[in-house]
C-alpha cells in the first residue's frame, strides 16, 4: 500500500483513494500551507487563498449565485491536499503516471463533497475563473519575465484586486477564511436541497 499521512492521522491510500478518507480539516490545512507556482511567488501564496480568488472571481465577475458551482469552485484544487501542487511543467514531464495518480484522487475528493456533478456541468465556467485568477497572480506574484504563458491568452487579470498584499493574513487565517466559506457553501447546498 502507498499512503501519506494527512494532517489529521489519516493513513490516505494513493493507491486506491476513498471519499471516506477525505476530511475538510485536512483539505483546508494541507491546502492553507501549500505554496503555488512551487514558491516562486513574490510572497506566500497558498492553494487556499487561490481556491478562495477563483471563488471570489465567479461571485464578483461571473455573478454567479448556485452554490454547488462556488463550492465546485472552491473545491477544483482540493484535491492538492493529498498529492501536492505540481508544476504544469513538471505534471507534462511526469506523464500519464502523474495523471493517474492525480485523477484517481481528484475523484475520490469530489466524490466525498458531491460536487462531482458540479464540476462537470460548470467546468468551462470554473476554468475561466481558474485562468482569470491565474493571469491575476502572474500580474501580482510573479517575478518580471518576458515568458509567453499562452494558457492566458485572451484572460485578463481582475482589477478590483491586487495580491501583493492581502491584509497581512498568514496561512492559519487562510485555512479558517478556507473552512468558513466551505461551510457557508455547504449550508447554502443543504437550504437548496
Amino acid at each position: 500500500m502507498t499512503w501519506m499521512l494527512t494532517h489529521s492521522g489519516i493513513a490516505f491510500d494513493l493507491g486506491r483513494p476513498k471519499p471516506s478518507q477525505v476530511r475538510i480539516e485536512d483539505v483546508a490545512h494541507h491546502l492553507s500551507l501549500i505554496n503555488r507556482f512551487t514558491g516562486a511567488t513574490s510572497r506566500p501564496y497558498s492553494v487556499a487563498e487561490h481556491s478562495l480568488l477563483v471563488t471570489e472571481i465567479l461571485e464578483r465577475d461571473g455573478g454567479v449565485r448556485d452554490p454547488m458551482c462556488l463550492r465546485a469552485a472552491l473545491l477544483h484544487d482540493a484535491h492538492e491536499a493529498l498529492v501536492g501542487d505540481v508544476a504544469t511543467p513538471v505534471k507534462e514531464f511526469l506523464g500519464e503516471g502523474w495523471h493517474v495518480l492525480e485523477r484517481g484522487v481528484q475523484l475520490a475528493v469530489h466524490q466525498h463533497f458531491g460536487v462531482e456533478r458540479a464540476m462537470r456541468e460548470h467546468r468551462f465556467t470554473l476554468k475561466y475563473a481558474d485562468l482569470r485568477a491565474l493571469a491575476t497572480e502572474r500580474r501580482d506574484l510573479m517575478p518580471p519575465h518576458q515568458a509567453d504563458w499562452p494558457i492566458l491568452k485572451g484572460f485578463d487579470p481582475v482589477s478590483w484586486i491586487d495580491l501583493r498584499d492581502r491584509d497581512g493574513m498568514d496561512w492559519d487565517d487562510w485555512k479558517q477564511a478556507f473552512l468558513d466559506k466551505h461551510a457557508e457553501l455547504s449550508h447554502r447546498c443543504e437550504v437548496m436541497a
